[in-house]
């Protein structure tokens, strides 16, 4: 009897090895591009854990694999675009053929059952969300009004690199360092919590002082639970507890923001009897689209329509996204400049000449002025 279990548990690996690969020899090949073989089960993850960052690992595959790539990460194939042109291919001129990303557990919960902008699939929902964005959201006309909650930002930052510079200088004379302002201890979150009304000074038990860090080392952990059988010991490990944890914390965070901004508009409301007035964040506007029937949604397609909870998932989605992209986007610049000194040399020249020392840059400025610096 062990002998026949023993038999059973050797034979049954090899059987099912000897399945899979008859029923992928059936299968028609898929026309993909050309790219690494990688390894069973892992494909080619071992090629992006070496020393390199994933970025340059990529780079130094596609020097050798051609710009447009093909990887197998686990069970799923990636295609890398990089260039400008294959890029371009697959945002803009197939922008609809990538529209989805992969179903998962974190895209799921965080946005309330695919109600964001990020994680949503393509469909009557996507297509209302990327008319809001388009229209509403980050038209220029909005984001023009939005100057002045980002120029306040943006002195924020500055102040708290002055500061930490003067801390540095005084613990390299011996000094110590000086006690630290209040904008030290509270950093600029980012143009995407600036825009959304986002009070610097939060209170309230259980509102995480830092949500979007979180947050994004989450949805780092989600992108690892994707690969293959990786995803189901993931379940085992309870990461689906913690995503649930982590999105009733943020839930609770981003329902804090909304509640204050329907007082500020009831308040707002009557004060001029009722009647319309100017919304001074995106918060405010995706209140009035809502109230108004959500997004002008369709009649033959109810499921556009945007809901309390689609505008806590737009609200995550844009603090998230735009205080990563703003983070990113500042440090791949200071890194170029820092690595070019005569381009360092010829934007603070220009700086200089045009703004000044003693001044803020005004879009106006950036517009009309500033010709080698972008702005």
């Amino acid at each position: 009897m062990e002998l026949t279990a023993t038999i059973s548990m050797a034979v049954a690996p090899v059987v099912s090895f000897v399945v899979v690969w008859l029923l992928r020899r059936r299968q028609k090949p898929l026309n993909l591009p050309p790219g690494p073989r990688g390894w069973p089960v892992f494909g080619s993850i071992n090629l992006l854990a070496g020393p390199l960052p994933p970025h340059r690992a990529l780079a130094a595959l596609a020097a050798g694999h051609g710009l447009l790539m093909h990887l197998r990460l686990g069970s799923f194939h990636a295609v890398v675009a990089s260039s400008a042109e294959t890029a371009r291919l697959v945002l803009k001129t197939h922008d609809l053929a990538f529209a989805d990303r992969p179903p998962s557990a974190m895209g799921a919960t965080m946005s309330y059952g695919y109600k964001g902008i990020v994680q949503t699939p393509y469909g009557a929902y996507w297509r209302m969300a990327r008319k809001l964005c388009a229209t509403e959201l980050f038209s220029v006309r909005r984001v023009e009004s939005f100057q002045r909650a980002r120029g306040g930002d943006a002195r924020v930052g500055a102040r708290l690199v002055r500061v930490r510079q003067r801390r540095r200088r005084r613990r390299c004379r011996g000094e110590g360092a000086p006690p630290q302002p209040d904008h030290a201890e509270h950093p600029p979150h980012g143009g995407g919590a600036e825009v959304v009304g986002l009070p610097r000074q939060r209170g309230g038990v259980g509102v995480p002082a830092r949500p979007g860090r979180g947050v994004r080392g989450d949805r780092r952990g989600g992108q690892r639970r994707r690969v293959g059988a990786v995803s189901r010991l993931a379940r085992r490990a309870g990461l689906r507890r913690r995503i649930k944890r982590v999105h009733e914390l943020f839930d609770r965070f981003v329902e804090q923001i909304l509640d204050e901004h329907e007082g500020d508009r009831r308040r707002r409301s009557a004060s001029v009897g009722g009647g319309e007035f100017p919304a001074r964040d995106l918060v405010d506007v995706l209140l009035q689209l809502s109230e108004e029937g959500g997004g002008e949604a369709e009649e033959s397609e109810p499921e556009a329509r945007l809901t309390r909870d689609g505008v806590k998932a737009f609200v995550q989605d844009i603090i998230v996204a735009g205080t990563e992209t703003a983070a990113v986007t500042m440090e791949w610049a200071m890194a170029e400049l820092l690595r070019r000194p005569d381009a360092m040399a010829h934007a603070a020249a220009e700086l200089d000449r045009v703004v000044g020392r003693d001044r803020w840059a005004t879009s106006a400025a950036c517009r009309l002025s500033l010709t080698w610096t972008p702005c």
